[in-house]
């Protein structure tokens, strides 16, 4: 194994057990992407020559060197490979909103435990969120303009994080399309975007990326999705994260949280995904959903986690090795939809499955052919819906144990198809 193989596992392993996945003996210091950390470079208020300044309008040399030079944001990839390890590029807050016609590429970096740093202060060096708009229609209109990228990240644009910005009416806020490691993105705020974050090589090769620590970031309304991981990234957790897609329609589909490819080892922790819609005749398969994993997709962890207000289901699962732990599910038309064979629920619930439109039933939960869930300590409450509570495709297994199931009274508790086996030992009783 080579030095620069060890870091990242070394790096992965304290990633995880600073999230609380292992419990090892180490340090959750500043310098792991595990814990909170306390703002580079010196206190709040306070600059250095390790920074580098960035105002909506270029002035004076226009270098970089101070509020008075301050580089335009175009600049930002030169100002990066400028800057020593640890250093940060400070993005005006105060001077007014970044306008942007084309996207920002960036192939510079910072180096492991190290990283460079961008990030919105105001002019005195306190952290606030520089907003960067874009050209995409507001309010939202399916017909209209579709809007760019902000942040393109390619090789090299390893070890960086990004704090305290804002992103409206764009595209996509951050696009990686080439491999990389260790990005940070903290307290960002998205309004009226297409997706707020992907992972996407497109066809020229690939996107992964190794270690993605993303805390406290709100994305308000999206029309395909908030999050879009794919390829081999992996060793990911979303903590503090929340996305309301507002019933942006029609952009085939809205999913706020989607894993896909060879993606693994990722923890989201209270993470909440509302009202993914994709309408469309009722005699069509409505979909939209709150988190999706696909079938490569494998080892995922959801804790206190939501979704709500979905078209189609609340967690859509086919990712093997996948487990939630006290799981909202509210409001979709199948609460929870499992694909794979060995899902685990543990204290999670249900309530009041919904269906809005198109083909299809409600029900708490959904397993599809062949596959099979365990399901412990969990409530599901649908005194109001008349939905299944357990629907089974053929060949599903489905194991309940514990917890209370109230339904609608007349309400199915299950639908079986051919060959499927279901055991309650929960307590059962109607509205």
């Amino acid at each position: 194994m080579d030095e620069r193989a060890a870091v990242r596992i070394t790096r992965a392993v304290r990633r995880l057990a600073c999230a609380g996945v292992l419990v090892l003996a180490t340090s959750c210091t500043a310098g792991s992407p595990g814990t909170p950390r306390s703002a580079p470079s010196g206190t709040p208020g306070a600059t250095s020559g390790l920074d580098r300044h960035v105002a909506p309008e270029a002035s004076g040399r226009a270098d970089g060197s101070s509020w008075e030079d301050a580089a335009a944001l175009d600049e930002l990839d030169g100002l990066i490979a400028s800057l020593e390890p640890g250093g940060r590029v400070l993005l005006r807050a105060d001077a007014g909103p970044y306008r942007l016609s084309e996207p920002i590429s960036i192939h510079s970096g910072g180096q492991d435990d190290d990283p460079v740093v961008v990030q919105g202060v105001t002019g005195d060096g306190q952290p606030a969120q520089a907003v960067v708009v874009g050209s995409r229609s507001s309010p939202y209109d399916l017909e209209g303009e579709k809007g760019g990228e902000v942040f393109r990240l390619g090789e090299g644009a390893d070890h960086l994080e990004f704090r305290d910005l804002a992103c409206q009416d764009q595209g996509t806020c951050f696009r990686v399309h080439e491999d990389i490691e260790d990005l940070v993105l903290e307290d960002v705020a998205a309004t009226n975007v297409r997706r707020f974050f992907e992972s996407n090589g497109g066809d020229d090769g690939t996107a992964t990326v190794s270690g993605l620590t993303v805390r406290r970031v709100d994305v308000a309304g999206f029309s395909k999705g908030a999050f879009r991981l794919r390829d081999d990234t992996h060793d990911v957790l979303l903590e503090d994260v929340s996305g309301d897609s507002e019933r942006q329609d029609g952009d085939d589909f809205a999913m706020g949280v989607f894993l896909g490819d060879s993606v693994h080892d990722v923890l989201l922790r209270r993470v909440t995904m509302r009202n993914s819609q994709d309408s469309g005749p009722d005699d069509d398969y409505w979909n939209g959903d709150g988190f999706v994993t696909e079938r490569d997709v494998a080892r995922v962890r959801f804790e206190d986690t939501e979704a709500t207000g979905s078209t189609d289901g609340g967690y859509d699962i086919k990712s093997s090795e996948t487990v939630l732990v006290r799981a909202l599910a509210r409001d979709n038309k199948r609460n929870f939809r499992i694909w794979a064979s060995d899902t685990r629920l543990t204290q999670c619930r249900g309530q009041d499955p919904r269906v809005r439109g198109g083909t299809g039933a409600a029900a708490q939960v959904w397993l599809a052919e062949d596959a099979a869930a365990r399901i412990e300590g969990c409530d599901f409450d649908s005194p109001g819906t008349g939905a299944t509570v357990f629907e089974l495709e053929e060949g599903a297994e489905l194991v309940v144990e514990g917890g209370t199931v109230r339904r609608q009274a007349g309400a199915e508790l299950s639908s079986l198809g051919e060959g499927a086996s279901l055991v309650v030992e929960a307590e059962v009783e109607e509205a």
